[in-house]
């Protein structure tokens, strides 16, 4: 399970953070270690460029229908030949990195390999539990977990060889700073350490329940007991500094974002006398944090408009202009609080369900309960959108998909007149499903239906701002499953695949997919439901019902057994009371598994038998 804990800025001077959390392990009795890193490299750049180039892709192929979730690994060059990896592996065991363009897999006995197309595969551990697989986003580290002990994590270097182990008992805490190669962990006895890229350690904290690293030197970490219960640690050299944060409780770590150039740090805590509300506050280096609103969900600073934007429980979105910081607040923080006080609070959107700032924090897009999206900046605000069902936005462009299967693409985002912005871009009206971005933006990836009639394919493409549209993939349904650029394809299984008999078990009855869409139900060897269906095509892993009829579900990862799905009105309900009808009231679903011919006209007959004698 993976969750973003947040975002610090900035460009140039200042620094992005990205912060990804790895749930080690959860439940058995026993506590929860989570891996953080820093997902920035030379490979990304702290001006948010991607400087790789999307190239190839995996693709997986399962070995038979009898052998559950289990099939052949590649690596594809687009326009290249495939290359086969590895053969009997978890449709779920493996991982792949864009960035570096590495594969990692684990095999049926429980070995960890890296691979890289033209290459051969290399083992980098043994004992490792395929399902915990995951890549930083830079591609450069890799973390996985013991399949002997759940509660033992590793991350594995990429760019060095090296590995690194957590034991949950132990350290449980860890975050890898990518850039510097700075790992801070805490330890059993709750001590935050820093260990250094040349090897150096020293303990920044004791007493420490969870800490968020804002920049290079300085850590806010809550401490386990205590008042205050939250103290930034400067940890610069070997003198480590304290700076204690007084009458606030319940800071939200994961919401944290600080600006170097404004001297800043703002983060969401609860006052002691106030303690249901959920405040946004703003604290100078050295001052006592100072409240600026009240009943905040979320916010972000943009410093394009040096400005606060955040939404409240009521759902308005609103924006604060602050105050540039100079030595004059700095000194005296009733200079700033006053300045403060000065700025207009400005209400941006009504009914506003989401927002989030641009890599840099130079726009703002929001979208509000009707799915209409909004560009926002500088005090204005301009509608992009009607119906927006997923969207995202980078520097320099927004892409949205609509309830229609539209994908568009919005450029100019930086004009300085919003009103100004040229048409949306549409590269697709046939998406199939979601599209996925890599870190910023530079490559966007979607699968798209194209065709009439038989000539129907579904596509893989790709955007890039500079080359456009490439086809990735020509007919994404040649393979099982595709994944490419964060994007996960699984084909669409043909009719002929689900025809043939099958027994029910739970409802005692016989069922048979005839190849000419016909489906029939037997019980008590009599033919109680004979239906046409309509099948338009279903991914593989999982049969979804298309509008009308029964059809089959499918579950590669247990027994590849196949399942009845009867919902609201659309398709015959199997009742328990032994009956066959049509259920308006909910669904119920009944495990069919795959029989012969043979099989199917014996046990027909037996029902038969059985029938009559009663």
């Amino acid at each position: 399970m993976q969750c973003k804990t947040g975002s610090k800025e900035k460009d140039g001077g200042n620094r992005f953070y990205v912060f990804m959390s790895l749930l080690v392990l959860i439940g058995r009795g026993l506590g929860v270690g989570i891996i953080f890193y820093k997902g920035m490299d030379a490979t990304v750049g702290t001006a948010f460029e991607e400087n790789y180039e999307l190239n190839a892709m995996v693709e997986f192929e399962y070995t038979n229908w009898n052998t559950p979730g289990v099939g052949n690994l590649y690596i594809k060059n687009i326009g290249e030949d495939k290359q086969l990896i590895a053969k009997q592996i978890g449709s779920e065991q493996y991982a792949y990195s864009d960035i570096s363009g590495t594969l990692a897999y684990v095999d049926y006995t429980n070995n960890l390999y890296i691979a890289k197309q033209g290459a051969a595969a290399i083992q980098i551990s043994e004992n490792v539990s395929g399902d915990g697989l995951y890549f930083s986003k830079s591609g450069r580290y890799l973390f996985f977990n013991s399949s002997l002990d759940s509660s033992q994590w590793y991350f594995y270097d990429i760019r060095n060889n090296t590995k690194g182990i957590y034991n949950d008992a132990e350290q449980n805490n860890v975050y890898i700073d990518e850039e510097r190669e700075d790992i801070y962990y805490l330890d059993a006895s709750s001590n935050l350490h820093k260990k250094s890229k040349g090897g150096d350690e020293k303990q920044i904290a004791s007493n420490v329940e969870a800490y968020s690293v804002i920049d290079k030197n300085e850590v806010l970490c809550r401490l386990n007991s205590g008042n205050p219960a939250y103290v930034i640690y400067h940890a610069r050299g070997q003198k480590i500094q304290e700076e204690r944060i007084e009458n606030i409780d319940d800071i939200d770590l994961l919401q944290l974002e600080s600006s170097n150039k404004q001297k800043l740090l703002c983060f969401i805590g609860h006052s002691p006398s106030e303690p249901n509300v959920r405040h946004l506050y703003v604290k100078l280096k050295g001052q006592e944090a100072i409240k600026v609103a009240g009943n905040v969900t979320s916010y972000s600073y943009c410093e394009g408009d040096n400005s606060l934007y955040y939404l409240t429980s009521e759902q308005i979105l609103y924006q604060l202009a602050v105050p540039k910081i100079n030595k004059k607040y700095l000194k005296d923080r009733n200079y700033f609080i006053k300045a403060l006080e000065d700025s207009k609070e400005i209400m941006i959107l009504e009914n506003c369900s989401y927002f989030k700032p641009s890599p840099n924090h130079r726009n703002i897009m929001a979208r509000i309960q009707d799915g209409t999206l909004y560009l926002c900046r500088n005090n204005m605000k301009f509608k992009l959108a009607s119906g927006s069902l997923q969207e995202d936005l980078f520097n320099d462009y927004v892409v949205y998909r609509t309830a229609k299967n539209e994908i568009f693409v919005q450029q100019g985002i930086n004009n300085k007149e919003l009103e100004a912005l040229e048409q949306p871009i549409l590269l697709t009206n046939q998406a199939q499903g979601d599209y996925t971005t890599s870190l910023y933006g530079k490559y966007l990836t979607y699968a798209s239906l194209e065709g009439e009639g038989n000539e129907q394919k579904v596509i893989i493409k790709a955007y890039n701002k500079a080359t456009g549209i490439v086809d990735v993939l020509d007919d994404a349904n040649t393979y099982d499953k595709v994944l490419v650029n964060q994007l996960t394809y699984i084909r669409k299984l043909k009719y002929d695949e689900v025809v043939g008999a099958y027994a029910c078990a739970d409802y005692n009855c016989l069922v048979k997919m005839e190849s000419d869409g016909t489906f029939r139900l037997y019980r008590d060897g009599i033919e109680q439901v004979s239906c046409m269906q309509t099948y338009e095509g279903y991914s593989r892993n999982s049969l979804m019902v298309e509008e009308g009829g029964i059809i089959a579900q499918l579950n590669p990862y247990d027994s590849y057994e196949i399942t009845t799905v009867m919902t609201i009105g659309t398709r015959i309900t199997l009742s328990m009371n032994g009956s066959c009808e049509v259920n308006v009231d909910g669904s119920t679903t009944y495990t069919l598994t795959p029989i012969t011919e043979e099989v199917f006209n014996q046990r027909l007959e037996q029902q038969k038998e059985v029938e009559e004698e009663r």
